[in-house]
């Protein structure tokens, strides 16, 4: 959770070069109330969908909608972009999710993904270690967090395929090297380059990656 909170910052920039007015639907954002009032800045109407209310209040002109989001409707939509930000890791069926996201995009809609990489250089490292059984194990500090799902760059290329969807950009958003006890002690300059790195190495070696897809 703890390196998550410093990753919101440059996964947050990935997803605002992708957007430029256009209605958008923030999935399972009630917990990053400030995203969404980033987003209003570039987008021309937001609306947040959660299962739980806003952690706090939301910004002026940011609506909200309670409810899960494979039942979302046609009659929500239509949206120009839907983010999906480390959401599909926690539902029980991505791709019946996925699915209902794209029945509320817009023909020329772009759906932005943003997923944990469950083969990632560090969770590599740590099967060889023999802290981990295999990449696809989830530890059980992830558990609490409501983690049901791994995915893998290639799952998610899958996933997206299947929902109907066609790929057009794949990137590393975090690399990361060591478990985030060590890594969080580290001085935020070197904390930053490994963000920073991310874009130019294998989106596989990275922990968080982006994706967006449009219609095919």
């Amino acid at each position: 959770m703890q390196m998550y909170l410093k990753s919101i910052a440059f996964s947050d920039r990935i997803v605002r070069e992708h957007v430029r007015g256009g209605r958008l639907l923030d999935v399972g954002g009630g917990g990053q109330p400030r995203r969404s009032k980033e987003l209003a800045e570039i987008a021309d109407e937001v609306v947040v969908l959660d299962i739980s209310p806003p952690v706090s209040p939301l910004a002026p002109g940011i609506r909200f909608l309670q409810l899960p989001v494979e039942r979302l409707a046609p009659e929500h939509g239509p949206f120009d972009h839907v983010l999906l930000s480390n959401v599909l890791e926690h539902v029980e069926d991505p791709l019946r999710a996925l699915r209902s996201v794209v029945g509320v995009l817009a023909s020329a809609g772009r759906v932005h993904i943003l997923s944990p990489n469950c083969e990632s250089l560090n969770r590599r490292i740590g099967v060889l270690m023999g802290v981990l059984k295999s990449i696809r194990e989830i530890p059980a500090g992830e558990i609490p967090m409501g983690h049901r799902q791994t995915f893998t760059v290639g799952d998610m290329r899958e996933l997206i395929r299947q929902a109907g969807l066609e790929l057009r950009e794949c990137r590393g958003v975090f690399l990361k090297p060591v478990p985030t006890g060590e890594m969080i002690a580290w001085p935020e300059e070197r904390i930053r380059a490994f963000f920073e790195i991310a874009a130019q190495v294998p989106p596989d070696l990275c922990h968080e990656v982006y994706f967006m897809a449009t219609r095919r």
